[in-house]
């Protein structure tokens, strides 16, 4: 008896990402690193929202892009055997639409006020859907995001997103039993998961960023960044 199937043939994105993943897996040599973040002020906010679109995501991207501002090992990419390290982060974030996955950049994300990072994110997202992203707001990016926590998932191995050099994974948030003034706590806590090419980026610089993206997390303050002068 002949079992029925349909065929989900590729259409161009999907094509394009599965091209960039086979890249990735076959040509970067790739290491995780995990960590969980204490994440009891970002989940709440902090004693601030910025307005009705900022999400933990927000506030999350912020913090990645301000920590990645004093890491510009890991905010880099490699091009044609040279690392090239950026000053600036553009932010990709992996977005997940119908068509196949998509990772429209946040150019400059350090230096965005929150509700600037949560405006640019839902457009980004809403038109990544409808198919509108142009060209230029999907290459540029230093490094990328991905969520997988929406659905569920603690740690993971993402791909990195050549020709970026680090990826970050974050899982979705759970309560865990710590410490709060030296006293039991259930804390809100979040899965890190860092993936980086060890080609061009040492251990010890990988698991510095991540050490302090935790702590920046762990100690998260809702104020805007500072003007550059």
């Amino acid at each position: 008896m002949t079992e029925a199937y349909s065929v989900a043939a590729p259409n161009r994105i999907r094509r394009v990402m599965a091209a960039r993943m086979r890249q990735s897996a076959t040509e970067i040599p790739q290491v995780t690193l995990q960590a969980t973040a204490d994440a009891e002020q970002l989940a709440s906010g902090g004693g601030g929202t910025g307005g009705p679109r900022v999400t933990v995501t927000t506030r999350l991207l912020q913090v990645v892009a301000q920590t990645l501002a004093r890491h510009s090992r890991i905010n880099s990419v490699v091009v044609d055997g040279e690392t090239r390290l950026y000053e600036t982060v553009n932010l990709g974030v992996a977005t997940a639409t119908s068509q196949g996955l998509l990772v429209p950049v946040i150019r400059d994300a350090g230096a965005l006020p929150l509700t600037e990072i949560a405006d640019q994110l839902a457009s980004l997202r809403e038109r990544a859907e409808g198919g509108l992203l142009r060209l230029e707001e999907m290459t540029g990016g230093t490094f990328t995001v991905t969520n997988l926590g929406p659905y569920g998932v603690g740690h993971f191995s993402p791909l990195v997103n050549p020709p970026q050099v680090a990826i970050l994974g974050v899982g979705a948030l759970e309560p865990r039993l710590g410490l709060a003034g030296g006293e039991p706590a259930v804390r809100t806590c979040l899965p890190l998961s860092l993936t980086f090419d060890h080609a061009a980026i040492d251990g010890a610089e990988a698991a510095a960023f991540l050490h302090d993206l935790a702590q920046a997390i762990a100690s998260y303050q809702p104020d805007p960044p500072p003007e550059r002068t």
